[in-house]
C-alpha cells in the first residue's frame, strides 16, 4: 500500500531558493509529535544541502501538517454526528 506524501516549501540555507520537498505524512507527524529532528533536503541547481529544521521551520511544517489533516478530521466528525429524528 502506498503511503501519503505531503509536499511543503523549504528555503535553501545556501542560495535562499524556495523549493517544494515531499515527505511521508506519517513520518513527519511522528517526528513532530515526538520532538525529534526533522531533516530537510534541498537539491538546487549547483548543490545539495541537508539540514535539521530549526524552530521556525518546525512551526511552519506543523502548520502544513495541521492543514493536511483538517479535511480528514472533518470527515470523522461529520460521520460521527448524530441527529435524532423528529416524530
Amino acid at each position: 500500500m502506498s503511503q501519503s506524501v505531503v509536499r511543503f516549501p523549504v528555503t535553501c540555507p545556501v542560495c535562499k531558493q524556495e523549493l517544494l520537498i515531499g515527505a511521508v505524512l506519517k513520518t513527519v507527524l511522528h517526528l513532530l509529535a515526538t520532538d525529534r529532528p526533522v531533516k530537510l533536503r534541498a537539491q538546487c541547481a549547483r548543490h545539495k544541502v541537508v539540514w535539521v529544521a530549526n524552530a521556525i521551520e518546525r512551526d511552519q511544517i506543523q502548520e502544513y501538517m495541521d492543514a493536511v489533516q483538517l479535511p480528514f478530521s472533518k470527515k470523522v466528525v461529520r460521520l460521527a454526528w448524530w441527529r435524532p429524528s423528529i416524530a
